[in-house]
C-alpha cells in the first residue's frame, strides 16, 4: 500500500475510479490529518449524513468495492486430480 505524504491535494474521502478505494495517510502525519468515525459520510465528504439517497449511493459503493476485490484474487489453481468427492479450496 502507497501512503499520501504530501498534503497538496490530499482529500481523504476521494475515491480511486477504478478500485474505489481511498487514499490513505500515516495517521498523525502533520497536514494530513483527518477525522474518521463508524457512522456514514456523505459521499466524497466528511460530514456524517442520515440522507436515504446517499445511503443508497455508499452501499452500492460498498458492494461494488466488495465485488472489485476479485480483480486482485489469481485464477483458481487446481492441483491434483481435477474431479473427485471432495473439494477443498484454501
Amino acid at each position: 500500500m502507497e501512503f499520501v505524504t504530501d498534503p497538496e491535494g490530499f482529500m481523504p474521502y476521494k475515491r480511486d475510479p477504478d478500485t474505489l478505494a481511498r487514499m490513505f495517510a500515516i495517521p498523525g502525519t502533520p497536514g494530513l490529518e483527518h477525522r474518521i468515525g463508524g457512522l456514514e459520510k456523505l459521499n466524497n465528504g466528511a460530514a456524517v449524513s442520515s440522507d436515504g439517497m446517499n445511503h443508497q449511493t455508499m452501499c452500492e459503493i460498498r458492494e461494488r468495492k466488495v465485488n472489485n476485490i476479485a480483480n486482485d484474487l489469481p485464477l483458481l489453481e487446481v492441483n491434483g486430480d481435477p474431479s473427485g468427492d471432495l473439494l477443498v479450496i484454501c
